[in-house]
């Protein structure tokens, strides 16, 4: 497995630091996702590899759950890049490239702590409305109503789900922007596999239950709507799908967990 950052190889936490800090180094401490998933990635008493809540998502070695047939085949991690981090939100992403027995697998991991995810669509929608209405240039309204079109399936005619499916407004914009992003980079890797992972770093000095009980309630909330209630809610440790999305990719969805002191 590489690690690497735009074809440059990371071998240290210090590396991984200088690769996507940047102008943002004000939030590389202690707390903030991105640093917490580099010191999972690179911790001090290990060389660099997959964390091991990482590695019983993909049930690592011996099989993963991407893999037609009655026995699961060996999910391979070939190469995994973190990416900038970014002001405009609070956690941190790394793409991967998977190898299963049926073909290439896109991976896209989300780092997060106890922020919520992003305004949801509907204050998303009013902050570009207003921005327009002020004669000043956003693209928002039609980025969402893409990735509206391309995530998030129309209701089935007679089917009924378990559990009463939200509409759009009630998202999170920042999980429909970033399964676009893994869509994307699927179909950019000649893909039509994807691995969405959310990555939970919990801290008990620094994160506060209520605030990630919120964010589990509206994980699962986007879940049952990006699959049209196939999927009622993500579950630890297991890689749930797949959902068919437009242009032929099958997304698959997992959650894994951090625990830090």
């Amino acid at each position: 497995m590489m690690i690497h950052h735009e074809g440059v190889p990371i071998e240290s936490f210090e590396a991984w630091a200088q690769a996507v800090a940047g102008s943002t180094s004000s939030r590389w401490r202690p707390g903030d996702p991105g640093y917490d998933m580099a010191l999972a990635w690179c911790p001090p008493d290990r060389p660099p590899g997959l964390p091991p809540e990482l590695r019983e998502l993909l049930h690592l070695p011996g099989g993963g759950d991407l893999d037609d047939g009655p026995e699961p085949g060996r999910l391979e991690v070939l190469q995994v890049e973190p990416v900038a981090l970014g002001r405009d939100t609070p956690g941190a992403t790394l793409r991967m490239e998977l190898h299963s027995a049926v073909g290439p697998v896109a991976g896209h991991v989300l780092a997060w702590g106890d922020a919520p995810f992003g305004l949801r669509v509907e204050g998303e929608l009013r902050t570009a409305v207003q921005e327009i209405a002020r004669d000043q240039d956003s693209d928002r309204v039609e980025t969402i109503r893409s990735l509206a079109r391309t995530l998030l399936p129309p209701p089935k005619p007679g089917l009924e789900p378990l559990e009463p499916l939200d509409p759009l407004g009630a998202l999170r914009w920042e999980l429909l922007r970033q399964v676009g992003e893994a869509r994307t980079r699927a179909l950019e890797a000649g893909t039509d596999r994807v691995l969405f992972v959310v990555h939970e770093i919990v801290s008990l000095g620094r994160t506060r239950e209520s605030r990630r009980r919120n964010n589990r309630e509206d994980l699962d909330r986007f879940v049952r709507r990006l699959s049209g209630g196939a999927i009622p809610r993500l579950q630890r440790g297991v890689v749930a799908g797949p959902v068919s999305l437009l242009g032929g990719v099958e997304l698959y969805l997992g959650k894994a967990r951090r625990d830090l002191p």
